[in-house]
């Protein structure tokens, strides 16, 4: 892999911790790392008048489906149309830069953790995955809160 020198390079010191903690860490400052890379690239200002536009069309919407105006309900859903394509393009380059970063370390991570079999143990088992967590559901689990946390800080 192209960038497994510099990575072990990088993280030797974590890789020196326990896996749990190690993985932990790692986990934390990827998620970190993409959540402050999102909040600068996505443009807040923007968005916040999209989902106000959204909220007046739903509204619109709903009172002309109540008076069967079918034309004024063409309009709406044609500006709501373009409303989403200009949200998706807003959101995509965010998304391209994370499928990167995840294309990027999850060999890594797989290089350095699929050897050992259970990362951590939950005190509750998870449909289909149990209640222990191998490298990459340990990985999801961290990335999950992690971003689910910040944001409720941040909103």
């Amino acid at each position: 892999m192209m960038f497994e020198g510099f990575f072990d390079l990088v993280f030797s010191p974590l890789l020196q911790l326990p896996p749990f903690v190690s993985l932990t860490v790692i986990s934390l400052g990827l998620s970190v790392f993409w959540f402050i890379l999102n909040q600068i690239l996505m443009n807040k200002e923007e968005l916040k008048n999209f989902q106000k536009r959204v909220a007046e069309l739903r509204e619109l919407l709903i009172k002309y489906q109540k008076s069967g105006d079918t034309e004024k309900v063409k309009e709406i859903m044609n500006e709501f149309s373009e409303l989403n394509k200009k949200y998706m393009s807003q959101t995509f380059k965010t998304l391209l830069i994370s499928f990167a970063i995840f294309l990027i370390f999850i060999p890594w991570l797989r290089a350095r953790y699929s050897q050992i079999e259970t990362i951590a143990y939950l005190p509750f088992s998870i449909p289909i995955i149990g209640n222990s967590l191998n490298w990459l559901y340990w990985y999801f689990f961290v990335s999950i809160a992690v971003t689910f946390i910040l944001r409720k800080i941040i909103s």
